[in-house]
């Protein structure tokens, strides 16, 4: 009976773990849409190991975020701020660009500053090609900007799709532990009566709704947050 006690634990650990970080981090990614990028590259400075392009942010945050860099030395693409020298804490967004032109990854940097009038340098994917900022809050200011960010639908779809296979095989596994640790010798008939079986599927469309209504609902509140953001700016 023990195994199947810490079996049905796992069962829950893993099914609030898969819901709350891995397929939202794999699916619900945030995306910034531009019609223009308000970046304006300066300069470019070519080194033994590599070439380093100079760029001013949009006109908005200049007096905040003076200028950064991008560079690729030893073929590893990096980012690093120069920054007002007031500045203690720091959160931006960096949004990456393919050579398509495309927004593919939102890296979001929360930084207490060490060095002062610089950011640590982060490293980027070998992907991208350029980049542009976005201003969140600088010491204990927030700061509403001027990009539509919104969630991915395509990756909102796949990520109900997943939550609906995960949570229809946790409440298979669940039932199956309870029916070993409570039905002892009639664990075959607990599992394979029709009864239970409509039990289990009501349950199991319970939870899928109950998750589709939960997920709908984070992601209309973001986006009239979002709305509300660019009202307020």
């Amino acid at each position: 009976m023990a195994l199947w006690i810490i079996l049905l634990i796992t069962i829950i650990t893993v099914f609030v773990a898969v819901h709350a970080v891995l397929l939202p981090k794999l699916f619900l990614k945030v995306r910034y849409a531009y019609k223009n990028i308000p970046d304006r590259g300066l300069k470019v400075v070519d080194e033994a190991n590599g070439r380093s392009i100079v760029y001013e942010p949009d006109e908005s945050i200049k007096d905040f975020i003076n200028q950064y860099i991008v560079s690729e030395r030893d073929g590893k693409k990096s980012f690093v701020c120069k920054i007002d020298g007031d500045i203690r804490f720091i959160d931006f967004d960096i949004v990456l660009f393919n050579e398509k032109g495309v927004s593919f990854k939102v890296l979001n940097v929360k930084e207490i500053i060490k060095n002062k009038g610089y950011t640590e340098v982060v490293p980027l994917p070998d992907k991208t090609v350029y980049v542009t900022v976005v201003l969140n809050r600088v010491n204990d200011s927030h700061r509403e900007n001027r990009a539509s960010k919104h969630v991915v639908l395509k990756g909102v779809a796949l990520y109900i799709l997943s939550c609906a296979l995960i949570e229809i095989l946790c409440v298979f596994g669940i039932k199956a532990c309870i029916g070993k640790i409570y039905g002892g010798l009639f664990f075959e008939s607990f599992m394979y009566i029709a009864d239970t079986w409509i039990f289990t599927a009501v349950v199991c469309a319970g939870v899928i709704i109950l998750n589709v209504l939960f997920t709908v609902a984070v992601v209309f509140i973001k986006k009239k947050n979002k709305k509300k953001g660019e009202a307020n700016g």
